[in-house]
């Protein structure tokens, strides 16, 4: 990669991030299979990259439970 010439304008990077297909897996919280997992994917002029792994259990992390999990 070249330094950018004096006096020459930024060009903008479009990233986006987003997440692949999920998959069922064992929550070991809630000892059900609620928890879905999936990539995080860097999508870029150069192609794709997973950059990690997301995680969500519907039992243990539901959003509408004000009182938190009693699991610990």
């Amino acid at each position: 990669m070249s330094p950018r010439p004096a006096g020459a304008p930024y060009t903008a990077l479009t990233l986006t991030v987003s997440t692949g297909t999920p998959t069922e897996e064992w929550c070991d919280g809630c000892k059900a299979y609620t928890r879905l997992s999936g990539p995080l994917l860097l999508l870029a002029p150069g192609g794709v990259s997973t950059i990690g792994t997301w995680s969500w259990c519907e039992i243990c992390e539901d959003p509408a439970d004000q009182q938190g999990s009693a699991r610990g």
